[in-house]
């Protein structure tokens, strides 16, 4: 099969053992990688001795598989590929999964998993032991709605999204730890293994909730990365992955976060914050949105599809009048063109397929 080249970028911070086991590794060398689990966004994650890396597009292996990575560079970067697979994916075109080099841990057109669990508990169970009303109107209530998203629901979502989950139980506010996402997620999980334990289920009604588990299992890795790659960083920085659910009428849209805060010490041409989202609309497309603030001024850039660029072009002079009339300082409001995917393809072939530790 065509070589697959996978690029790895740290985001842990205690890499102590990490650092020992890389500092083990030479370039050549072959390393078998066990694949642990398909994440929400139809990523893997490869388990390599006591370290696990993520992928951030999809490799089609299924869980249990194993594959042969050569280490292809250590410095800079760790780069890897794969060198053999399972004869399962001897077909597959390697090209159709590379990435433009975008650090794992923002999740891009990732599968809308909220959506689907919510699909998922409407089928009516015998087993009503589940109480799925009652954890979507626990979840809902931690979603974005359009009208009423300001400075106090973003934090809110923050704070509940499940990345401060073991935090809030921690710092004694049970209150607070109790409505977060992850926490809710937990409960429905154990009320659906403790329905697997009935033995008057059916065979549909059985399997519905094996996938409904499978679904939930998802859910919770995926906030449990976005922990990770959310512990504090050993250069100073602090950054925060988190997914907010928007609710717009009966569907969920999933807006991928990522807040990056800078030390101070840095250049004065570095930003101190930065605020990324990304989502994915019927009307617009996928758009993704990076605000940067220094020294109490700001830059905003649009990165859109070519069939909606124009039009927001056009609209661009009215926001800007509205960011200034709201008391903002504005250095910069710009707009480009997000790459196509044969554009990502092609100069992913280049730079490789991002992986987080």
């Amino acid at each position: 099969m065509e070589e697959l080249q996978l690029t790895l970028t740290p985001s842990r911070v205690d890499q102590r053992n990490q650092g020992i086991m890389l500092a083990n590794w030479r370039v050549g060398q072959m390393i078998n990688a066990l694949v642990s689990e398909r994440m929400p966004n139809g990523g893997l994650l490869l388990s390599v001795g006591s370290q696990s890396f993520i992928t951030s597009r999809d490799i089609p292996v299924q869980p249990g598989s194993r594959i042969q990575l050569e280490v292809q560079q250590i410095e800079p970067r760790l780069v890897l590929r794969i060198i053999t697979a399972p004869s399962s994916v001897g077909a597959y075109q390697a090209p159709n999964i590379f990435v433009n080099g975008t650090p794992s841990g923002t999740a891009q057109s990732q599968a809308n998993s909220f959506d689907n669990l919510f699909k998922s508990l409407a089928i009516n169970f015998k087993a009503s032991s589940l109480g799925a009303p009652e954890i979507k109107a626990l979840l809902a209530n931690n979603f974005l709605t359009p009208g009423s998203i300001n400075t106090n629901s973003l934090q809110a979502a923050m704070l509940l999204s499940g990345i401060f989950t073991e935090a809030l139980w921690l710092s004694a506010r049970p209150s607070l730890g109790a409505q977060s996402t992850k926490t809710i997620l937990m409960v429905l999980r154990q009320r659906i293994a403790s329905a697997l334990e009935s033995s008057g289920l059916s065979s549909d009604e059985r399997s519905a909730l094996k996938r409904l588990i499978n679904s939930i299992d998802s859910s919770i890795t995926s906030i449990t990365h976005q922990q990770i790659a959310s512990l504090p960083q050993e250069n100073g920085r602090s950054k925060w992955l988190a997914t907010l659910p928007l609710q717009l009428g009966e569907q969920i849209c999933e807006i991928d976060v990522e807040i990056e805060r800078r030390p101070r010490e840095e250049s004065d041409d570095t930003a101190e914050w930065k605020f990324k989202f990304s989502l994915s609309l019927d009307t617009l497309g996928p758009v993704t949105v990076l605000v940067e603030m220094q020294k109490g001024r700001i830059r905003v850039d649009f990165k859109v599809s070519s069939l909606v660029h124009g039009s927001l072009n056009d609209s661009l002079p009215i926001l800007r009048n509205r960011l200034i009339a709201s008391g903002l300082e504005l250095d910069q409001l710009s707009s480009s063109i997000s790459k196509s995917n044969s554009d990502e393809e092609n100069e992913a072939r280049r730079a490789g397929l991002n992986i987080s530790i």
